[in-house]
């Protein structure tokens, strides 16, 4: 129970409780997708509506998770964020309370999930009540798109977030029975580098620094998933006590100023001349710890008859995704007169 709640399925990128919240907003039909809805009021129609057996907190977390638009959440939210529902300052963790924030549910989310399909799916019954299906069969392999990390029992999974562009160019290109293009991580918003590794699936991502002048650096961009708050606490507050203190480190800033916006990044670093030529020596990502590591070696998710399956590479993943949803489409159509 506690992988099916923690890894996601392969077809529809989603963990039963984002599956649940789906489900519900679906229900309440073309309303959900006119009006808001408060964030606090949706958690208790899914629990309502999908027997949801949990803390209602935790549902509005995960609503939260899924309307979430910062560089590094979601490239493609599935709920909209009428209200402050977390930036790149703090990941997410600085959105307001549930019952301050309203969300709806995007047009392009039911194209994603097309209603057509609905009449195929296998939905569960919890107690009599019918509830959301095992899995849903969007026309894009979500999972993809907007990535997932999980814990389970013996088991975890990471796939980073790609460009549904690529996405679907290459679904074009195995429809005409074209191999895929490579495809590489991309994160909606992220200025950065991103370079391969090794060609095996690894890369390191890399924020963005620049020299102002001869005692000046402008960090405008950091790792991907590397939050400004966490960032200024765990380096630049560092490199700050360390000219403060008696025992001057030569890798010491004298004053920093920071002109963030809630979507972009802005330190602007001051030292002495001696201390960035020698961070120049050292290379200016590696002192001021800009660089961060992306694998694809551990993307571990359900298939569509429940087994857990670790795909080895991208293009294995999305050749099942295409194997598996081809069917759906050919049942949907109508039958020749």
């Amino acid at each position: 129970a506690d992988n099916l709640r923690s890894i996601p399925s392969m077809l529809d990128g989603l963990k039963p409780g984002q599956r649940k919240i789906l489900f519900a907003c679906f229900k309440r039909g073309k309303g959900m997708i006119k009006n808001e809805v408060k964030v606090a009021q949706l958690a208790g129609y899914v629990s309502e509506h999908s027997a949801y057996h949990h803390g209602e907190t935790s549902l509005a977390g995960t609503i939260v998770g899924m309307a979430q638009t910062h560089t590094g959440s979601n490239n493609i939210a599935l709920l909209y964020p009428a209200g402050q529902f977390g930036t790149r300052l703090m990941g997410g963790k600085d959105a307001a309370s549930p019952r301050y924030i309203f969300t709806r549910l995007p047009k392009l989310t039911r194209l994603l999930f097309h209603p057509d399909d609905d009449c195929l799916l296998n939905f569960l019954e919890d107690d009599g009540q019918s509830i959301e299906p095992s899995y849903y069969v969007p026309i894009l392999p979500l999972v993809l798109v907007n990535g997932a990390d999980g814990i389970g029992t013996g088991w975890s999974t990471s796939v980073p977030n790609y460009n549904p562009r690529e996405i679907v160019a290459n679904l074009r290109r195995m429809m005409d029975e074209l191999p895929p293009a490579p495809m590489h991580p991309w994160y909606r918003g992220f200025t950065g580098q991103l370079a391969p590794v090794d060609g095996k699936g690894a890369y390191t991502t890399y924020g963005t620094v620049s020299k102002v002048d001869a005692g000046t650096v402008l960090v405008s961009e950091l790792p991907v998933k590397t939050w400004t708050q966490t960032y200024k606490e765990s380096v630049i507050e560092p490199l700050l006590a360390a000219a403060a203190s008696d025992k001057a480190s030569e890798l010491a800033i004298t004053d920093v100023r920071e002109h963030h916006t809630d979507t972009t990044v802005s330190f602007t670093l001051k030292m002495s001349e001696s201390t960035l030529t020698e961070m120049d020596k050292r290379g200016l990502h590696k002192t001021l710890k800009l660089t961060s590591s992306i694998a694809t070696s551990n993307m571990t998710l359900f298939d569509d008859q429940g087994r857990i399956f670790r795909y080895e590479t991208v293009d294995a993943l999305l050749r099942s995704f295409f194997e598996i949803r081809l069917p759906p489409y050919q049942k949907s159509k109508p039958a020749p007169p």
